[in-house]
């Protein structure tokens, strides 16, 4: 019986120069992507409830939450299911943040790779630190920070700005 499902969304604002996952920025076949994902649910789901949802990517806070939701109605779950989303803190909102809540997705997982600007600009990574006023809705729901190590140029002074970064916003863990 399977009860955990990987969804992935490959679309990403641009390929970090250090991601090897399949991913690109061609948002704008995000539809016909999503369609195709539903064919591919519907014919090897066996509607099992199921216990965990994660949807990784790429960026899949980057698609709009109309198709999340039509991805999400494919699938037999409950209020105890945890359902994550990967995002990255530039490609939301409050009012996607508070859409994500009521569609169930009850986990946020942010990868945060550095706080230094001129690191992130070596990766070619896109995320920046949470922007104001949004920090309390991805608190509220359950998030998990996750951030990758070993990067070029990563130093123990980076890691511990980066901790504190995390500390100013609220996340623990």
């Amino acid at each position: 019986m399977v009860n955990c499902v990987y969804i992935h969304i490959p679309f990403c604002e641009k390929k970090c120069n250090y991601c090897s996952f399949c991913s690109h920025s061609l948002l704008k076949y995000q539809d016909e992507y999503v369609e195709s994902l539903i064919k591919e649910i519907k014919f090897l789901y066996k509607n099992e409830p199921l216990k965990t949802i994660y949807f990784g990517g790429g960026t899949p806070s980057l698609i709009n939450v109309e198709n999340i939701e039509k991805i999400l109605s494919c699938l037999k779950f409950n209020s105890d299911t945890q359902i994550t989303l990967e995002i990255n803190p530039n490609t939301v909102s409050k009012d996607k943040l508070i859409a994500y809540k009521r569609l169930g997705i009850n986990r946020l997982s942010i990868g945060m790779q550095s706080a230094k600007e001129k690191e992130l600009k070596l990766l070619g990574n896109q995320i920046r630190i949470m922007l104001p006023g949004r920090e309390r809705i991805v608190n509220d729901q359950n998030s998990l920070l996750g951030k990758a190590s070993g990067e070029i140029g990563k130093t123990r002074s980076g890691w511990r700005k980066m901790a504190g970064q995390i500390g100013k916003m609220g996340w623990q863990g």
